[in-house]
């Protein structure tokens, strides 16, 4: 049987179940990009500027074409300002130096869409890498930080 699919807009609000019967929230972004508030509860909310009044725990890039099973979109507002501003996201890489050998370089996708290089491996530890994740990822990743716990998929990916 075929994946179930929703239409997911930018702006659109969902809900992602958790463990024991909890509910998270979320918002799309971008096509590409969703945040996730800082509030978890044994109740559904419908109050969308309830849940958009709650702080931001996480942000993330998400496959937003395969929202639908696990994300349920339950509204929809216009994005605020404070949605230009995504965090950073940085790659390792290696560039070659003119003797042949190679130096281990990091690449930062800013936040206006920009990338910059850098040597500096401070500048960019405890920083996600690229990736875009599936809502079952997302759904795991976020079950193990509402439980304490350190993500095995999100520290695979995390520059230490």
């Amino acid at each position: 049987m075929g994946r179930k699919k929703t239409y997911a807009p930018i702006g659109g609000v969902f809900k992602i179940k958790l463990e024991n019967d909890y509910f998270i929230y979320g918002r799309i972004i971008t096509s590409a990009w969703c945040a996730f508030y800082d509030f978890k509860t044994n109740k559904e909310i419908g109050n969308l500027e309830f849940i958009l009044s709650k702080p931001i725990k996480y942000t993330t890039a998400v496959d937003i074409k395969s929202i639908g099973s696990i994300f349920e979109i339950i509204g929809e507002l216009p994005l605020e300002d404070k949605f230009q501003i995504l965090p950073y996201r940085a790659k390792p890489d290696k560039s070659l130096n003119p003797d042949g050998t190679y130096k281990e370089i990091y690449v930062i996708f800013e936040a206006d869409g920009r990338m910059r290089v850098t040597e500096n491996k401070e500048e960019v530890i405890g920083m996600e890498m690229p990736i875009v994740w599936s809502e079952e990822n997302i759904q795991q990743i976020l079950i193990d930080m509402y439980s304490g716990r350190t993500s095995p998929l999100k520290e695979r990916y995390t520059i230490r």
